[in-house]
């Protein structure tokens, strides 16, 4: 299992979706505009359940019923491979997906 700059463990062998996430991150915290890295990860490593977690944030950031239909689908993905997602990994899809569910109260308790 690899690491982001964080220091957290990231469930994928794709050292592209990694520094895809990185970016991701980066490009949140700093209010940049090249957000859609995320893509990327998704791209790089299908199966990785954060990195299709965090591309259900992105559309979900956007607004809207078409970003919610697209955070929906990448969320479902998520979801189908929590089996060798990590604990944080788990609990970052479920705040996504309380997120996607309007349950903010949830989204905060699983984060």
């Amino acid at each position: 299992m690899v690491k982001d700059l964080s220091g957290l463990e990231i469930t994928t062998d794709s050292s592209a979706a990694v520094d895809a996430i990185n970016s991701f991150v980066d490009q949140l915290l700093g209010v940049g505009n090249d957000a859609q890295v995320i893509l990327k990860a998704v791209e790089a490593d299908p199966a990785c359940a954060i990195a299709n977690a965090q591309t259900a944030a992105f559309y979900l950031f956007a607004g809207g019923s078409v970003a919610l239909t697209e955070a929906k689908s990448y969320l479902n993905v998520a979801k189908a491979n929590l089996k060798r997602a990590s604990d944080r990994e788990k609990l970052y899809v479920a705040a996504i997906e309380a997120w996607a569910n309007r349950d903010i109260a949830q989204a905060i308790a699983s984060w």
